[in-house]
This record gives C-alpha cells, sequence and structure tokens, in this order.
C-alpha cells in the first residue's frame, strides 16, 4: 500500500452544460480519492453555476469558451495535470458516480499488473447504465471477430479488452507520454476506442475490473427496435459516431475484428435509426454527411 500512497493521482472532469445536481454528485465521489481534480469546461451556458460547485470542493476549473470536443477538454486537463507533476490521471464524465475506495483500488492494481512486466495502456472499473441498470460488458478480439460479452464478474474480477469507456479509467502519466493524448479531430465519439486501439498497436494492454462498479449514465436513452435494443442518442452524435468509425478505420492502427465491426455497425445505424429513432430525416441526413466526412478524411467539430 505504501507505493500507492507515493503516487499523485489527478482527475480530469469534462462538463457541458451539465446539470448541476448531477455534477454534485460526481464531484462528491471523486474529489475525496484523487490529490487533485481537474475540471474543464467545454463552453457551458451554466458556467457560473459549475464554477461556483468547482469553488466549493476545491477544484480547479479551467474554462474554454466555446465547445471544443471531449478530446479536447481531456487533452488540456492532461497537460496541466502532468504539468502539476503526477503520476495516475482519472479520467471522468460529469454523470459518472465513483464507489468508496475504487480510485485507490485501480492504483494498487495497475501496479500489480505492471509487475507482471505488462505494458499497461488503461484501467477502468465496470459500470452500471442508469437506463436499464445493466452492468457493461467486455469488449475484446478473438481472431477476426470483436466479441462484446457480459461476464460473470463474481468468479473473476480483471479482464484484458481492447479499450476501455474513458470515465473512469485510469491512465499513468508514462503510459500517455509513449501512446500519445487523445485524438482531437474525432471531437466526441469513439475518443477512447481510438486510444485503446493504439494502445494495442504500441503493445500495451488494457484491462477493465469488476472489483468495484460506478454508476454510468450511457447515451439518453434506450430504445427497443426488431434488432433489439439500442442506445439512443441526438442525431448530432449519430453523425460523429459514424464520421469517427471511418475515420479510425483508415488509421494504422485498426484491427481486422474492428474494421468489420464498424462497417457493419455503420449500416445497421443507417437503418435503425432512421426507421425507429426521433428525427429520423435530420438523423439519416447528419449520417450520410457522417459518411462523406469520413471517406473525405475531415475530423473536428459539425459545421452545419
Amino acid at each position: 500500500m505504501e507505493e500507492i500512497m507515493n503516487n499523485i493521482i489527478h482527475s480530469v472532469l469534462v462538463t457541458y452544460n451539465t446539470q448541476i445536481e448531477i455534477l454534485h454528485k460526481t464531484i462528491a465521489s471523486v474529489c475525496g480519492q484523487v490529490d487533485q481534480l481537474i475540471i474543464v469546461d467545454n463552453g457551458s451556458k451554466n458556467i457560473q453555476s459549475i464554477t461556483d460547485v468547482a469553488r466549493s470542493y476545491g477544484a480547479e476549473l479551467v474554462a474554454l469558451p466555446v465547445n471544443k470536443g471531449i478530446a479536447y477538454a481531456q487533452n488540456i486537463g492532461i497537460q496541466k495535470a502532468i504539468q502539476q507533476g503526477c503520476h495516475y490521471i482519472l479520467l471522468m464524465d460529469h454523470d459518472t458516480i465513483m464507489a468508496d475506495g475504487c480510485v485507490q483500488y485501480l492504483c494498487y492494481e495497475y501496479e500489480q499488473i505492471k509487475k507482471n512486466n505488462t505494458k499497461i495502456g488503461s484501467l477502468c472499473c465496470a459500470y452500471q447504465n442508469t437506463h436499464d441498470n445493466m452492468v457493461s460488458a467486455v469488449w475484446y478480439t478473438q481472431g477476426v471477430m470483436l466479441c462484446k460479452k457480459q461476464v460473470d464478474y463474481t468468479q473473476q474480477k480483471l479482464f484484458e479488452v481492447d479499450f476501455t469507456v474513458a470515465s473512469g479509467s485510469l491512465l499513468s502519466v508514462e503510459a500517455l507520454k509513449d501512446v500519445g493524448l487523445m485524438d482531437e479531430r474525432l471531437f466526441i465519439d469513439l475518443v477512447d476506442v481510438e486510444w485503446g486501439l493504439r494502445a494495442n498497436y504500441l503493445g500495451y494492454k488494457n484491462f477493465q475490473s469488476f472489483e468495484y462498479i460506478m454508476q454510468h449514465t450511457l447515451g439518453d436513452k434506450k430504445i427497443k427496435t426488431p434488432l433489439g435494443s439500442v442506445t439512443l442518442h441526438s442525431p448530432e452524435r449519430d453523425y460523429y459516431y459514424i464520421r469517427n468509425s471511418i475515420l479510425i478505420s483508415r488509421t494504422k492502427v485498426i484491427k481486422a475484428s474492428w474494421f468489420i465491426f464498424f462497417i457493419k455497425r455503420i449500416f445497421i445505424f443507417l437503418i435503425v435509426f432512421s426507421l425507429f429513432g426521433d428525427h429520423k430525416l435530420r438523423r439519416l441526413r447528419l449520417m450520410l454527411d457522417g459518411v462523406r466526412d469520413g471517406l473525405a478524411g475531415r475530423g473536428g467539430p459539425l459545421s452545419r
């Protein structure tokens, strides 16, 4: 435990038009578990309320004038945390509730994995989705197939995965300096997937732990379709998902399993969300725009 005490852990939490009540719960769950909390706000309309909350918890706030995307905001916080001399960085969204003792455990587990001469990229907690109370699955490659599996975590607590969901994930400064920062051209969706695949490409392994289960809100809501229950985001998020799937598929870090998955998922999105989502025509137009921009190699924010 002494080696954990010697590690300095900073948390980077990104906010954007966040509900203040939820933000209170998120910060309260993590601020006592880290040495410093850095909040990076992406041009929120309620920035004064967020400022008041940050001040009440002694958190450091970086207020960006406009929304520059989660990857950009994470990088601002990561660079600031590194400059302040931390060893580990815990990434957080504004709607994730960490269990007591979780961060210390993640740090301990990270150190234990490193002792086995394993190059470790990220380690995260499993989460329970507040929409349906389902505990997150593990994503891993088997041959050319990408597997998404609900596991019996009463028998096993730690699983190697292709990527970890950003919120609640612990990354060492050492790994970040080698693998690099988040890809800012992706703006929002699949930023964590790309970083995980990039880490894999460079010989790092990512892990998901079920020792602690955090509370996390994924998407806006769930809808039922003939193809099963799917998470519904805003039409703009559909654009980013499809565009970024194509952008990542064109990089050298892509695995065959993920390339196949992305291509299949693009067609599923185009069909399911244009037929069963709200704002059907807008969703379809934005998704087609995503295909076009992805093929053209355009990143950054949606400009229309």
